[in-house]
């Protein structure tokens, strides 16, 4: 048979005591001055940070300034010939880039790959008649055509069969030039 025997006594048994005043008072202190030292480190980087973006936002103030500088200099002693060939290579590159737009930016009902220029030209085509040079300018504002035909009346017909297609209605054809070989 087995018996349960508390060997401790009332006396010995560990008991729970509330906290006197003072204890509770120097638990107060030490808590406001960890709170107060947390404070402190946090306040001490702010003001590091602050100090940092000020001698930041001085080094930028000095680049934009030298920056500035340097742009006025180099604007004055700029040489009007490079000037000049720098504006003609943007024009020419503006008209390239219009010239691409249009012979690669529209997408054909018949085929793919081809501009509306080129479908329309395909499309509206003339027995006996056959083109020979297609040339568009000014991103498409101007277009050269020249070709052949063994029967110069199917010319006409040609043009106004032309005007019917989504890429040249609108157009005139200011000059028509026709030459015997």
């Amino acid at each position: 048979m087995r018996q349960q025997v508390n060997l401790l006594t009332e006396e010995v048994k560990p008991r729970i005591q509330p906290m006197t005043f003072p204890q509770l008072m120097g638990a107060w202190a030490a808590m406001v001055g960890l709170l107060l030292l947390v404070s402190g480190g946090d306040g001490l980087s702010l003001w590091e940070l602050a100090s940092q973006h000020e001698d930041t936002t001085a080094q930028w103030r000095t680049l934009r300034d030298a920056n500035s500088l340097l742009k006025a200099r180099v604007s004055e002693h700029a040489d009007p010939a490079l000037r000049l060939e720098v504006e003609n290579m943007r024009e020419r590159r503006a008209e390239q880039r219009r010239l691409m737009d249009l012979l690669f930016g529209y997408e054909s009902t018949q085929s793919d790959g081809f501009s509306r220029y080129l479908s329309d030209l395909a499309e509206f085509r003339v027995k006996g008649m056959w083109l020979r040079q297609i040339t568009l300018n000014q991103g498409g504002a101007r277009i050269h055509l020249s070709g052949s035909t063994t029967n110069p009346e199917v010319i006409p017909l040609f043009l106004k069969q032309l005007s019917r297609g989504a890429s040249f209605r609108g157009h005139r054809f200011q000059n028509f030039e026709l030459r015997e070989n």
